[in-house]
């Protein structure tokens, strides 16, 4: 089975849990864990209030250097609000060399991030690295006829 590194985010350890259990399920239906790291943060989606808007993405980009250090160049997440502040993080490190720096002497205690984890939304994961035809050919009850 594939590992996958999996951030899951405030909400989904809570008020979502059956929505977490759900992925988890469904990914090892299709031969893949997704495998939570330790220390993750909170992905500070609700950005403070500081005027330098580096400080916003000190969570995000812990969080990516802890995927760096699996040794991956992805991560799937599957709250909403999570892979928006953590795919901004990671575009903006990935494509300014000077923020990226900026952050890099700022998180000195961390290992340097290199700017290149890509954020995945688990259905881009389904979409682009399993494929709609795989997940069909694995739907045990299809909702054909079904009426809300």
């Amino acid at each position: 089975m594939d590992s996958v590194p999996y951030f899951p985010g405030c909400t989904c350890k809570a008020d979502a849990l059956p929505f977490e259990v759900s992925a988890k399920a469904i990914m090892r239906e299709l031969g893949f864990e997704l495998a939570e790291w330790d220390r993750w943060t909170c992905c500070g989606t609700v950005h403070s209030m500081a005027s330098d808007d580096l400080i916003h993405h000190l969570g995000p980009a812990r969080n990516l250097i802890r995927v760096q250090e699996l040794g991956s160049d992805r991560m799937v997440t599957i709250c909403s609000m999570c892979y928006s502040t953590m795919a901004l993080a990671a575009r903006l490190f990935g494509e300014d060399e000077e923020k990226l720096d900026k952050l890099n002497d700022f998180l000195y205690d961390e290992v340097n991030y290199q700017g290149n984890v890509r954020v995945l939304h688990l259905l881009q994961f389904l979409r682009d690295e399993v494929g709609w035809d795989a997940v069909k050919e694995r739907v045990k009850r299809p909702l054909e006829g079904l009426r809300v």
